[in-house]
C-alpha cells in the first residue's frame, strides 16, 4: 500500500500489517516493547491510528501497567480514542496478533518503510532546492551530506549521492 508523492512516479512506502503487528505483539507481550522500541521511533507508524496507539503503549508501559482499561485510559487522555475508532479498533489489532513472536521482524519492516519515507522525503526537499535557481548549490550539498547520507553510514550498503541517484535511476527504469 502506499502514498502518491511528487515529484517520484512512485509511491511511498508502508506496511499497515506489520504495524498492525506490532502494537499488537505488544498487547499480548508487553515484556517485547523494550526490544521493539529499540528499533522503532514514533514516525516510523505509517498510519496516524497506529501511532497513537504505540504512543499510548509505550506511556502505559512507562506508566508501569498496559492492559486494554489503562489503554483506553491512556488514548482518551491524549484525545486520540475516538480518532482511531474508539477501543473497538485496539481490540481489533490485539485479536489480528495471534502470537508476539515475531514482534522483532515486523519492527524491522516497519522501521524500514519508515526510513525509505523518511529519505524519499528528504530526497523531494533537495530535489525542490536544487530546482529552485536562487538556492545555494553547496547549502544543497550540505543538506544532502548530512540529512540524507549521514544518517545511513552505519548500514554495510553506504553509497555517495551520485552512486545512490545512478542505482535509483536503474531500479526505475526496470520498474518502467
Amino acid at each position: 500500500m502506499s502514498e502518491r508523492i511528487s515529484p517520484f512516479p512512485f509511491d511511498l512506502p508502508y506496511d499497515l500489517a506489520a504495524e498492525r503487528a506490532v502494537i499488537g505483539s505488544v498487547l499480548i507481550d508487553t515484556e517485547c516493547y523494550s526490544a521493539v522500541s529499540k528499533i522503532l521511533s514514533n514516525d516510523d507508524f505509517y498510519s496516524e491510528f497506529n501511532r497513537e496507539v504505540w504512543c499510548a503503549e509505550g506511556e502505559c508501559i512507562r506508566d508501569g501497567l498496559l492492559d486494554f482499561v489503562t489503554l483506553e485510559a491512556k488514548l482518551r487522555e491524549r484525545g486520540s480514542l475516538e480518532k482511531i475508532g474508539g477501543i473497538r479498533y485496539v481490540l481489533s489489532v490485539a485479536q489480528e496478533t495471534p502470537t508476539s513472536e515475531g514482534a522483532i521482524r515486523y519492527a524491522e519492516q516497519v522501521e524500514n518503510c519508515g526510513r525509505r519515507r523518511r529519505l524519499l522525503r528528504g530526497l523531494t526537499e533537495a530535489c525542490d532546492a536544487l530546482a529552485d535557481m536562487g538556492s545555494d548549490v553547496a547549502e544543497i550539498s550540505g543538506y544532502i551530506q548530512q540529512a540524507l547520507l549521514v544518517p545511513n553510514a552505519e548500514q554495510k550498503d553506504t553509497y555517495t549521492f551520485g552512486e545512490a541517484f545512478e542505482k535509483w535511476e536503474r531500479e526505475y527504469q526496470k520498474r518502467r
